[in-house]
């Protein structure tokens, strides 16, 4: 094996030569091995027949588009790591990806910095995986002949089962856990004519953030806002989830409008005091969240997404209003 070979390899597809160009450069300047393909059906045949563990496709292509080739590379091998590249205009699409199995997404034009943060954060999550894998593989070959080795089989099968349902940069639930969970809720609330209530909740000019302090500490950002909401909602039957980007979502068993309102206000106070600076917010000096509040009791035939648009709504008066505040 040749010491290309060696290095972390990358799939590269676009369908525009400038953006391969570059992306290549800063890629293997710093010591990717990087394969481009002119498309999304020749970056599939390209994948088809080499061994990559992660792929970059931008969103928006003549042909076969970045969720198609997101969908059948996650068929081929479940486990790649694919990073969405997408404009600012798609970010809808790009939140989809997310919900589909992308592993992370890239705002075009690409600055190298975030670039190369991205790419390094899939391929140590990927090693996680990885050696998380090869353990329980390990144990599995064992003969298991004392009690010990068995509860370590279970600790790490279980490991695995909960990597799958949080989100790999907060720690708090995904929007795939979200969305199982809101459906059992939505079904509770309807065989006992209980409210089914929701808050989605929003971090305030979050991208100037990003812009001015950089994507390392925005991360660090994001956990400490979603280690705030879950701590302020941490009820037996609640869930908060990170909905996709700066977006986070709760789920309340049992409560109120009016008792929603009073929790979301306390989360909302919560957020504010971490004091987390922001110079680039026109709303606050420290960073801020809006959030908007929905409750009804389902109806047979009402479909539980009726409840997530209802906050979602409230959230975007919120942010009419002048954001850093509750709505419902």
């Amino acid at each position: 094996m040749t010491a290309d070979m060696k290095k972390p390899a990358v799939l590269l597809i676009d369908d525009e030569e400038a953006i391969l160009a570059g992306i290549s450069y800063v890629l293997e300047k710093n010591g990717y091995r990087v394969v481009t393909a002119n498309g999304g059906e020749q970056g599939l045949e390209v994948f088809k027949k080499e061994n990559l563990q992660m792929v970059i496709t931008d969103l928006v292509m003549d042909g076969i588009g970045g969720l198609e080739v997101l969908k059948q590379v996650k068929e081929i091998e479940p486990e790649t790591m694919v990073v969405i590249m997408t404009g600012h205009g798609e970010m809808d699409s790009s939140i989809e990806a997310l919900r589909l199995g992308a592993s992370d997404y890239l705002l075009k034009p690409c600055k190298e910095e975030e670039l190369l943060f991205r790419v390094t954060r899939c391929f140590e999550k990927l090693q996680m995986l990885n050696d998380a894998k090869k353990t329980n593989e390990k144990l599995k070959k064992s003969v298991i002949k004392h009690q010990e080795l068995e509860k370590s089989l279970r600790a790490s099968n279980k490991q695995l089962e909960l990597l799958s349902t949080l989100d790999g940069l907060t720690g708090i639930a995904n929007r795939r856990t979200f969305e199982k969970f809101l459906e059992r809720e939505w079904k509770s609330s309807m065989r006992h004519t209980q409210p089914a209530t929701a808050i989605m909740m929003d971090i305030d000019f979050f991208k100037l953030y990003n812009d001015t302090y950089g994507h390392q500490a925005g991360d660090d950002c994001l956990k400490k806002v979603a280690r705030t909401i879950e701590k302020s909602l941490r009820r037996p039957g609640d869930l908060v989830a990170r909905y996709g980007g700066e977006e986070f979502v709760a789920i309340l068993s049992d409560t109120s409008q009016k008792g929603a309102f009073s929790l979301a206000e306390k989360v909302r106070a919560s957020v504010e005091a971490l004091e987390i600076p922001h110079q680039a917010s026109p709303v606050n000096k420290f960073v801020t969240i809006s959030l908007g509040v929905a409750s009804r009791v389902p109806e047979r035939g009402d479909a539980s997404s009726i409840l997530i648009s209802e906050a979602d709504q409230s959230l975007y008066k919120a942010k009419q209003e002048g954001r850093n505040r509750v709505m419902e």
